[in-house]
């Protein structure tokens, strides 16, 4: 069944205000962008298909072959065309349809390719010259893909390469705990800046399986190896999972095979059939006049069809370029990747230029040239922004003003009572004097915040084994004021893991879907940490007031203006998005909404679902109008009125995904409020629609080096004049360069100025419950992404089994493809066995997400 083409969006998109910001302070910064000259010339497009051996050649071939040719010049003397996997891209013409032959290491390869189509880049001149405010379409959006072929195809064929970002090889490796080969390298995109095109530069990092000889990575991936001896059995276990499905070569010859398994015994006890007879692995290599000189590690096992291989492990080289997932880090890679990747602003940017220098070379670059694209070679955009003032926020009933983004709160505005409450411990290697110890200081900095804390409460030891259990007896161990119910059960945990299975995720899903009792979680290793205890008691009290109905701060009177004349309400929209690995299974996506009850914004209701679709381009929110109309029952409930201007965050989008947000999501909403105000009498609200973008690779400083101060505003220079879009650093960053929030208003009912929406989104940074500091993002949105991601817990799905294609699941990227040609079967389109589950109507419309 063809796909239907997609509806175009018939919403006008907000325009940039006329009237340029004037407030806060103007500052000069450096960003990591260059200009471009460029003609915008005509170029063609062809298909590109490569045969051998009567098979279609596998992309990593294809890749080969089409560097064979451009190198030998077979396109022809004057063409330098770009590959992108799929299509060739040429400034000249090679005619409707041509065959030529390769030789590459042996074998003869037959490509073919035929003219597809005219690709003409006047639209996208007309698009940045004509100030048109408009959402960047498909034919833009593949305009620009199409600049970042020609941009990235030279340096592709020097480094490994995934997508835009290149990692050159380094002459000394570095490793992450546990093996991993940590790939520093270079970033670079085409962007549409105010009338002229640019190229966005930035440093990346990604983790990649070890290469070379694997006997030299044994104490790399094993700690505490001794190559003399046995290995545990552990180690063997270790080496299992961390090696499987990786390919490698071996000392005496290139080619590749597939590691399915490593041995249990050493190769001078692993037995085979030689010839009739039955020898060992080490024997074998030494009447191959090939001794082992560690005859007493063990071997790698290749199974092809009814055929085992052995292969010792000094003979055996892992090949460069398998990629590894790093969303599969464990807590102790994330962090040791941090501390080796973090870097400061002008060490960045200084980074960055000798990249484009000595990888780039842009100006030497053929391709390039062919298109006549040249990338400005007189340093690093400067462009003037502002610096906002921060609000008036009232902390104990009395304000004060931050200037750097960060507060002390002695007390709270309004302390919750805390009478009903326990401890659960589920690591039994901790002694319950030390918690006994730990919560009594925990009281302490409650009172000290102004809680009513009357007692301490009951501690409990249980296995993780018990803890359905363990949160049953707690719930009835809360209980120690008769006359009021349960309130909070504390667990202290060994370790927080991200499995729907793990025990994080089980305590949620008793305690808000079973029981409706507020939850904390705390690591066992925060409680061990002496000197910090205090600090981390003192976050932890700000959660607990809040999910207890406290408040811990809130803006001063007078900084909110939402020009309202009845009521205002500010909603903000999350999905979680499952891994790919996950993906494959059918793993549901998770949408979470969140609005304000309050007129000063500190108090959320939330709702989620399960998107029953299994998308691969976009999580679209399936439900969204169904969850806005219960938040407005809530609010209703409270007694609140119905908000005539509504400020709505949506995160999580890429531009490719604008123009589906607006037809599926935005669009109807508008029809769905109308409908719902016409019932109720009133005239319908109007709604500024935001989309929030937090992963891509903007960076600035000041001209001294140092990071932008929070309250830093940028909408000049590297943002398209026309469209009403912004960068926001609301936070202070102490390490690391500081990464703003990319907004974009696509819809603008409410009439906002550039000064009202800069002020009104940088003031709602501030009132995080969950800390005394300005987020980086609004703190609506940071709850959605809470919620979504807790609500992942809270839904069920039967896994899609994948009997065909399972294939290795490991990318090389090579920026030869991303190899292996894994066939998968029919698919379904919605979730199997899909359900999620309400939390408990105790809980539901309170901020158990903190």
């Amino acid at each position: 069944m063809q796909n239907q083409p997609r509806k175009a969006p018939t919403l006008e998109i907000a325009r940039r205000p006329k009237e340029p910001s004037t407030t806060g302070e103007i500052i000069e910064i450096e960003t990591n962008f260059r200009r471009v000259k460029f003609n915008y010339p005509k170029i063609y497009s062809y298909t590109f298909e490569v045969l051998t051996q009567g098979r279609k050649a596998k992309k990593d071939e294809i890749y080969k072959v089409f560097r064979n040719l451009y190198e030998k010049k077979q396109f022809g003397p004057n063409a330098f065309p770009v590959y992108d996997e799929t299509m060739i891209y040429s400034s000249i013409e090679f005619g409707n349809q041509k065959r030529l032959n390769a030789n590459i290491d042996g074998r003869h390869y037959i490509a073919v390719f035929k003219y597809s189509t005219e690709i003409d880049f006047s639209l996208l001149k007309n698009y940045i010259e004509q100030d048109k405010c408009e959402i960047l379409d498909s034919r833009l959006l593949n305009l620009l893909r199409v600049l970042n072929v020609y941009l990235n195809s030279d340096v592709r064929s020097r480094n490994l390469t995934l997508g835009r970002r290149t990692f050159p090889i380094p002459d000394k490796p570095q490793y992450l705990y546990g093996g991993l080969e940590l790939m520093l390298g270079f970033y670079q995109s085409i962007r549409i800046g105010w009338n002229q095109l640019l190229v966005n530069h930035d440093v990346c990092a990604t983790t990649y399986y070890p290469s070379g000889k694997l006997i030299n990575l044994l104490s790399i991936i094993l700690t505490h190896v001794n190559l003399r001896k046995v290995l545990y059995e552990k180690d063997i276990q270790y080496l299992r999972r961390f090696l499987k499905n990786l390919k490698f070569t071996t000392t005496y010859s290139k080619f590749e095979n597939t590691i399915n398994d490593i041995s249990s015994q050493s190769a001078d006890k692993l037995t085979f059939n030689k010839d009739g007879v039955q020898t060992t692995v080490s024997k074998y290599f030494e009447e191959s006049e090939s001794p082992l000189e560690y005859p007493n590690l063990p071997c790698i096992v290749v199974k092809k069809g009814n055929r085992t291989k052995f292969f010792p492990l000094e003979v055996c080289v892992l090949s460069r370029g398998q990629k590894h997932k790093t969303d599969d880090l464990t807590q102790l890679q994330q962090e040791d990747m941090i501390k080796k990747t973090v870097i400061g602003p002008k060490e960045r940017f200084e980074k960055i230029d000798k990249g484009i220098q000595k990888e780039y070379r842009h100006g030497s670059d053929k391709g390039l040239k062919s298109i006549s694209f040249n990338v400005g070679n007189s340093g690093f955009l400067k462009a003037k922004a502002r610096r906002l003032t921060s609000p008036g926020i009232i902390i104990n009933n009395r304000q004060i003003t931050t200037e750097k983004g960060e507060w002390d709160a002695p007390k709270f505005n309004e302390s919750a009572d805390l009478h009903n409450w326990t401890v659960v411990c589920f690591d039994l290697e901790l002694k319950k004097s030390s918690i006994e110890s730990a919560i009594r200081l925990l009281k302490e900095v409650l009172t000290s915040k102004g809680l009513n804390v009357p007692h301490m409460p009951k501690i409990s030891m249980h296995n993780c084994q018990d803890y359905k259990k363990a949160i049953m007896l707690a719930a009835q161990n809360a209980i120690i004021d008769s006359s009021k119910p349960a309130q909070l059960i504390i667990c202290i945990i060994p370790k927080k893991q991200q499995e729907e299975d793990c025990l994080y995720a089980k305590i949620k899903r008793i305690c808000y879907l079973e029981l409706g009792i507020m939850n904390q979680c705390v690591l066992t290793r925060c409680l061990k940490e002496n000197r910090r205890l205090r600090q981390v008691f003192n976050n932890m009290a700000l959660k607990i007031n809040g999910k207890l109905k406290g408040q811990n701060s809130r803006l001063a009177d007078g900084e909110l203006d939402f020009k309202s004349e009845r009521a205002h309400m500010v909603f903000a929209a999350d999905v979680y998005h499952p891994s790919k690995e996950d993906k494959k299974k059918g793993r549901p996506s998770v949408s979470a909404v969140c609005g304000s009850m309050n007129d000063n914004l500190t108090e959320y209701s939330c709702r989620y679902r399960m998107n029953e679709k299994l998308r691969h381009d976009v999580d679209i929110i399936e439900n969204l109008n169904e969850m806005i109309l219960e938040l407005f029952e809530q609010r209703k409930v409270k007694g609140r009125l119905l908000p005539d201007q509504i400020i709505f965050y949506r995160d999580g989008v890429g531009e490719t995904q604008f123009e589906t947000v607006i037809t599926d999501e935005l669009e109807p909403l508008l029809v769905a409020l109308e409908k719902y105000y016409k019932s109720e009498k009133l005239p319908p609200p109007k709604l500024t629609f935001m989309i929030i973008q937090k992963r891509h690779h903007a960076r600035f400083k000041l001209l001294n080096g140092e990071n932008c101060k929070h309250g830093t505003v940028v909408d000049t220079e590297i943002v398209m004049s026309q469209e009403f879009s912004f960068f926001l650093q609301s936070h202070t960053c102490q390490i690391g360069t500081a990464r703003s929030a990319y907004y974009h208003v696509i819809l603008n009912q409410g009439d906002f100025s550039a000064n009202e929406i800069y002020n009104l989104t940088f003031k709602l940074c501030f009132l995080s419950s969950r800390c005394n500091r300005a987020l980086s993002q609004v703190t609506p949105a940071s709850y959605a992404h809470n919620i979504a991601n807790l609500a992942r817990y809270f839904v069920e799905y039967k896994p899609i089994s994948n009997e065909r294609g399972r294939g290795r699941g490991r990318g090389r990227g090579r920026g030869r493809g991303r190899g292996g040609n894994n066939s998968v079967p029919t698919r379904p389109d919605k979730v199997q066995g899909g359900k999620w589950h309400r939390a408990d109507s105790k809980i539901e419309n309170e901020q158990f997400f903190l």
